[in-house]
């Protein structure tokens, strides 16, 4: 094993065989401290480096009744020699992200830049392209990091929060300074992603300009932060930009109503594409601002795929009351404006979320107020199928939207989406039997007592949609007769729906029909992988009965698509 040390050719080779492996790499760079060129080279270029294994250089250990490691003597030169040698080849910096990585003592990194010589400081990592902080909610990014870690040949930057949404001040104003600091070099223009994960402060989003070559940013506003129009017609601008995350509570417009782009000249307001890249979109905000965003004249997507609308939730008194102050009016114009503002649209999905301490998460619509619109109210139903006719691949919506829908509403989408569909969720309103888990706004209780879909409906609607892999609808077990009527005689169980979610409303006067409902569900779709009723409280009794529709289809050899390839399908429950 010696002898194969000593042979840096060799040495070489075998790291660069390594390259995509990084716990080799990392197990090679910690234990082989007598490599030299060109071997280093290979080991510190490919890796997603971290501090720690730089620190683990130093003289540290660790003593005795504590958890991270500290300074052993001081540190000599010869010390910071080899660390700073090392430091030049790091590509990718992200202090203590991997769980495996030793935990150091804040003073440890104090002690190695107070021993550093001053010209070596803003050049430890000369060669660094991307950057990954994670930061301490309270205690802020660790002091001298932002100092440390600074390059002039940066093409990435991602900031989070660990286990929070929030950072301190102070972190803020660190954050801030780097920032302008990457705007005084002119090292913004060429980043090419900018994510910061928690809330941030006005002064990063006045930043967008000087950021001109991304292709990746994620920010998210705090309450007092405004998203400008000024700022929208920037991020049009990006030639490259593919990917886009905004968090916003507002949204300021108020450019339009004074003419800004009405006094642009021609050749200026016309000479680029708006988002020509952009192909994954996400905001997160109430859904006036969002419309308003799409109306404005540099709101176009020619290439956009995916969107993800995070509609947010103001909360009274542990109340979510938004979704129900949503007019069906509001709903068509979303969907008659994306039908004009992006047409390539292949995924759509619509979230209703609330800010928690840790992120955006989406609401607990226990207990929000969701009285549904008609699917043809105000034209909704048509606005909404006019949205990208025949590429839409799926639609998910995250909360009951419509108060009730019939077997023409999902013609209506099948002859709009039919050919290219393969996912479906839609929850509608109805009221549970469980007071807790019907909707409230102050202390009345209100909605509709909409019938949901009966599970007979499930092979028409199937029918409507021949590629649908997954769906996702209410069924009103309470409606079932004792014996489902068969399948008609002519019904072949060929279609390809492969999972399959249902929520079973007023079951509890049902109980015994749950198994009745899986008999009937396994014959008519044979290809079905996951079959997942959501029950509320009490589901163990249903999943008995499921599992045991499931065993008596496999052992009559009605399922025979499941048997015989061996896997069978899988039958949960959740509350």
């Amino acid at each position: 094993m010696h002898e194969v040390l000593r042979n840096w050719d060799l040495v070489y080779q075998i790291f660069e065989w390594l390259e995509d492996d990084r716990e080799a790499l990392l197990a090679g760079a910690l234990t082989c401290h007598t490599f030299r060129k060109p071997a280093q080279d290979i080991l510190w270029r490919y890796i997603d480096q971290s501090l720690a294994p730089l620190l683990a250089l130093l003289p540290v250990h660790k003593p005795s009744g504590y958890d991270d490691w500290r300074l052993e003597e001081t540190v000599q030169p010869l010390h910071l020699e080899r660390v700073t040698h090392l430091a030049r080849q790091v590509r990718a910096l992200s202090p203590y992200r991997s769980h495996k990585a030793k935990s150091f003592d804040p003073s440890v990194l104090m002690s190695f830049l107070i021993a550093l010589p001053p010209p070596e400081v803003p050049t430890l990592f000369r060669n660094l392209r991307e950057l990954h902080l994670a930061f301490d909610t309270y205690r802020g990014p660790t002091p001298g990091i932002f100092q440390l870690a600074y390059s002039a040949n940066l093409k990435a930057v991602r900031f989070y929060c660990s286990g929070s949404f929030y950072v301190s001040e102070y972190g803020m104003r660190e954050i801030a300074f780097f920032i302008r600091r990457l705007q005084s070099d002119l090292i913004a223009c060429q980043i090419q992603r900018f994510e910061i994960i928690f809330q941030s402060d006005q002064g990063v989003f006045d930043a967008i300009p000087s950021f001109t070559n991304l292709r990746s940013l994620e920010l998210y506003g705090n309450k007092s932060v405004v998203f400008r129009y000024t700022h929208l017609v920037c991020l049009s601008m990006l030639r490259d930009l593919s990917k886009l995350v905004i968090g916003a509570h507002y949204f300021d417009n108020g450019s339009v109503n004074q003419g800004w782009t009405a006094s642009m000249p021609g050749s200026v307001q016309f000479k680029w594409d708006p988002f020509r890249m952009l192909r994954d979109l996400t905001v997160v905000c109430p859904l006036a601002a969002f419309i308003d965003m799409l109306s404005t004249p540099f709101s176009h997507f020619p290439n956009l795929s995916r969107l993800k609308l995070c509609i947010s939730l103001e909360q009274h008194h542990g109340v979510f009351n938004i979704i129900g102050l949503i007019s069906a009016r509001s709903w068509a114009l979303l969907f008659s404006t994306l039908s004009t503002a992006a047409t390539a649209l292949k995924r759509v999905e619509i979230r209703a979320q609330e800010l928690s301490w840790t992120r955006w998460e989406d609401a607990n619509l226990d207990k929000g107020v969701f009285l549904g619109v008609g699917f043809e109210e105000n034209g909704l139903g048509m606005d909404l199928c006019q949205m990208s006719p025949s590429r839409l691949e799926e639609f998910v919506v995250g909360f009951p939207l419509f108060r009730v829908l019939e077997l023409n509403d999902f013609k209506a989408m099948g002859q709009a989406w039919g050919s290219s569909l393969t996912t479906l969720h839609l929850p509608i309103v109805g009221i549970p039997e469980d007071d807790a888990t019907a909707p409230q706004t102050g202390m009345s209780w209100i909605g509709y007592r909409s019938a949901p879909m009966r599970v007979e409906m499930l092979p028409s609607i199937a029918a409507y949609f021949p590629n649908l892999k997954s769906l996702q609808i209410d069924i009103d077990v309470d409606a079932l007769p004792n014996d489902l009527p068969p399948l008609r005689g002519d019904y072949e169980p060929v279609h390809g729906l492969e999972r399959l979610e249902m929520r079973l409303r007023y079951w509890r006067r049902g109980k015994k029909k749950v198994e009745t409902v899986a008999m009937y569900v396994y014959t008519a779709f044979p290809a079905l992988q996951v079959f997942s009723p959501m029950m509320g409280r009490d589901c163990g009794k249903c999943d008995v009965a499921l599992q045991k529709a499931y065993r008596a289809l496999v052992e009559g050899g009605t399922n025979t698509s499941c048997s015989e390839a061996g896997t069978p399908a899988s039958v949960s429950t959740s509350s």
